[in-house]
């Protein structure tokens, strides 16, 4: 799922102290590993996803290249497994995800 998410949004995501970042490296289909920040976790229908956001080389977030989600599973509280979501899912979560923004951007 991908998303254009407004400035204020991603500055507050700057703004907190890098060390406190859930910070999760991914390797593509050619074996191209890139860096992922976390945001949040949305429960929905059971089922955990996470919302990340892509970091660049000089380890900001990278506001040009929108918002993911992924299926995530736990363990003992901590993270095992990303999974790709499909469309239904990537409609639910991003539907849910505009809510969350909305309620943040309005208190």
């Amino acid at each position: 799922m991908e998303k254009d998410i407004k400035d204020e949004e991603l500055e507050a995501m700057q703004d907190i102290e890098e060390e406190d970042w859930e910070v999760i490296a991914m390797a593509d289909e050619n074996g191209n590993e890139s860096q992922f920040v976390v945001e949040m976790y949305i429960e929905l229908e059971g089922k955990t996803y996470a919302i990340m956001h892509k970091l660049t080389e000089e380890n900001e977030i990278d506001d040009e290249d929108g918002v993911y989600a992924f299926r995530a599973e736990f363990e003992d509280e901590e993270l095992t497994k990303l999974e790709e979501i499909d469309d239904e899912e990537i409609a639910m979560v991003g539907q849910k995800y505009e809510e969350i923004c909305k309620e943040m951007e309005e208190a």
